[in-house]
């Protein structure tokens, strides 16, 4: 029996030696396995889609994105490490509730708000208000009446006319905006090109603290435009023209609800349109906008059009992310809640405002 005891630790060394060394991967080839966990491939896909023309639609976001990549290379870098954490995620913690009902042959998902600790986000508002002329020097009560439209409109659920399929959706984004302080310019300059260069003057205040909304009249007709994170500071922030900012005094109807601001801060916490941005006939149904709960649609609606069926299941054109006019755009999704929060968390790239 003693000569056998040397015989045996041998072949449990050898056997132990041989699983540890299975998981003893190389750095890189452990982060490697890791990066092919999370399917990047949407990402990538917006990232090389091609937006229709600016006059076509009421944001400017996704134009002004490929034109930063153009002129900032490693802002692609940046943008996929933040979206690739923010994914990683979801993957990890986000809860499907349904599948959608196969009897119908509607799969409409739902997804559980994620309990992430964070209670009510308090963002810090900064408005600077950019003008020529008295009427684009808006009033503070007209900037207030702004302020109160996103705190209704990222608190509260609102169901009003809302598909009984999608009433599952509906969620409180769970964010509070804080006016802090206004900053007026005048400059004779104004409309400026919808693009971030006039921002060089007016350069974002402690955007790592502060949410900074710059308001100014814009040559085209585009309404609005954001950054999504990982932007450069000082350009950081939403813009948008003042006629569309707020619910009082210099506004014009059909975007006279506050309902730009709400749509252009939704890219601000990270997301996209709810079409994806995807091009009718040439991308189909291929794009998504990364959020399960919101159904695959291949076009922006307009006006207050009747939503359809465009990639198999109805489209949520209510949503705050399509284009439609304000009083018919009214709810975020769990989905989109999640999401936009993940930026908030520790190591998120919004964090600094959790204070």
């Amino acid at each position: 029996m003693k000569k056998i005891y040397p015989f045996l630790f041998a072949i449990l060394f050898i056997t132990l030696s041989c699983e540890t060394n299975d998981n003893l991967l190389p750095e890189n080839e452990a982060d490697t396995q890791d990066n092919m966990s999370v399917d990047m491939s949407n990402f990538e896909a917006v990232f090389d889609s091609q937006p229709p023309s600016r006059r076509d639609h009421r944001c400017a976001t996704m134009d002004l994105l490929k034109e930063d990549l153009k002129e900032d290379p490693s802002l692609r870098a940046r943008m996929y490490d933040i979206e690739y954490n923010v994914k990683k995620y979801l993957q990890e913690k986000e809860e499907i509730v349904s599948n959608g009902d196969y009897r119908t042959a509607d799969p409409d998902i739902d997804v559980k708000p994620i309990n992430d600790g964070l209670g009510f986000i308090t963002i810090p508002v900064y408005v600077h208000v950019i003008y020529k002329t008295a009427k684009q020097n808006i009033s503070y009560s007209q900037i207030t009446s702004q302020i109160a439209v996103l705190n209704n409109d990222f608190k509260n659920k609102n169901y009003t006319g809302l598909p009984a399929r999608f009433k599952n959706d509906v969620t409180s984004m769970g964010f509070r905006f804080v006016l802090k302080k206004v900053f007026r310019y005048k400059n004779n300059s104004v409309p400026f090109k919808d693009n971030n260069r006039f921002k060089r003057n007016y350069k974002a205040k402690t955007p790592n603290t502060h949410l900074n909304i710059w308001v100014t009249p814009l040559k085209n007709e585009t309404l609005g435009f954001a950054t999504f994170p990982g932007a450069k500071a000082w350009k950081d922030g939403v813009v948008i023209q003042p006629q569309y900012f707020g619910t009082k005094g210099y506004v014009e109807a059909p975007f006279d609800r506050g309902r730009t601001a709400t749509h252009e801060i939704g890219h601000y916490v990270g997301l996209y349109h709810v079409w994806g941005d995807a091009v009718k006939d040439k991308d189909g149904c291929k794009l998504d906008d990364e959020i399960k709960d919101t159904p695959n649609s291949q076009v922006p609606y307009f006006g207050c059009d009747k939503n359809e069926s465009t990639c198999g299941t109805v489209d949520m054109n209510m949503n705050f992310m399509d284009y439609r006019d304000d009083r018919c755009l009214t709810i975020f999704t769990d989905g989109q809640r999640n999401k936009a929060r993940s930026y908030f968390r520790k190591g998120g790239f919004r964090a600094s405002m959790i204070k």
